[in-house]
């Protein structure tokens, strides 16, 4: 491969690369981030910098966002590869005469195509691309124009901060100030935040929603569900499922700490006793911490919600039985 050719290739590769980073802006977007939170966790993954941020939570709680991220690092694992080797091959024929006519057209070519992508980086075009770009996703993902969004920030049990986007108005909430709405009271939930064109609004009585704000709020999580008409069960179940990090193995058994989200039926409201752990399950307990603070593990002895166990016993069974998939 000769200089000129290898010029060429960097170019177009960098030209496909920004591309790439628009595609997957727009992909992150349409499900309930904001295109500047989207194109950053883009760029973190393409370049393998800056996800381990607190602000990558957002992607790990959300199961469709996680399937983005997961095809995003692998092609940037891609490009970085691709670029340095056409690099290296560049420099190994810096001193090479060869330059055919055909690696000239490909490299004025590609010329043209980086300096079209950096067009489309303009403001008032990328706009339009966005919007071109998010009917594309909408359409991959089967993604209803209309249908309002939510971003789940934290649970608290059964209540969520949520963020939604607001791209159809609810009828509860049409030409409604928030007070005539009685949000608190109608609906169990709570707005701490309104965001109308990249500006912060004033929550007050007198405040009335308007359709593409964004909307932070505190309340139940089903009750959101339905003043919205939208459906983050998905969300919602992946953050509360239980978790389990095995400490140590002992042949056919472990030794493990698990994050309850939530309880199993089989033990809910009972004691180790009367779940009989031991005798049914061969899983001892050897200690609980709850809310930071470890309590003496006995016969009383319940399990709840956010508690973390330290549990010996089976692998398999101890998945099995707290619903770790």
């Amino acid at each position: 491969m000769d200089l000129w050719l290898s010029i060429a290739l960097i170019i177009g590769t960098i030209a496909i690369y920004m591309v790439s980073i628009e595609i997957y802006t727009a992909l992150f977007s349409i499900t309930g981030l904001t295109v500047q939170k989207s194109r950053f966790q883009v760029v973190s993954l393409f370049t393998n910098a800056g996800f381990t941020t607190i602000e990558s939570e957002i992607i790990t709680i959300n199961r469709r966002r996680k399937s983005i991220a997961t095809f995003c690092m692998i092609n940037g694992n891609l490009f970085t590869c691709l670029i340095i080797g056409l690099i290296t091959n560049m420099m190994l024929n810096l001193n090479s005469g060869e330059q055919l006519e055909s690696s000239k057209l490909i490299f004025t070519i590609s010329l043209i195509v980086l300096a079209l992508c950096l067009i489309l980086r303009t403001p008032v075009i990328n706009k339009y691309e966005q919007k071109f770009l998010e009917k594309i996703a909408r359409i991959v993902f089967r993604t209803p124009e209309k249908q309002n969004i939510v971003t789940i920030l934290d649970n608290y049990g059964k209540d969520v901060i949520a963020e939604v986007l607001i791209n159809t108005m609810p009828e509860p909430l049409r030409h409604r100030d928030l007070k005539e709405i009685g949000l608190k009271k109608n609906f169990d939930c709570t707005i701490l935040m309104i965001k109308r064109k990249n500006r912060m609004i004033e929550v007050s009585a007198s405040s009335v929603l308007e359709v593409k704000d964004r909307v932070v709020l505190f309340g139940n999580s089903q009750e959101i569900k339905k003043l919205f008409n939208i459906d983050f069960v998905e969300e919602k179940e992946e953050k509360n499922k239980n978790s389990i990090e095995v400490i140590d193995t002992f042949e056919d058994r472990v030794m493990a700490e698990l994050e309850l989200k939530s309880v199993p039926i089989t033990l809910e409201n009972k004691t180790l006793v009367e779940s009989k752990l031991k005798d049914e399950y061969d899983i001892i307990v050897i200690l609980v911490k709850r809310d930071s603070k470890s309590i003496d593990v006995n016969k009383d002895t319940k399990l709840y919600p956010n508690d973390t166990v330290i549990v010996y016993g089976k692998y398999k069974v101890i998945k099995d039985l707290f619903l770790i998939s």
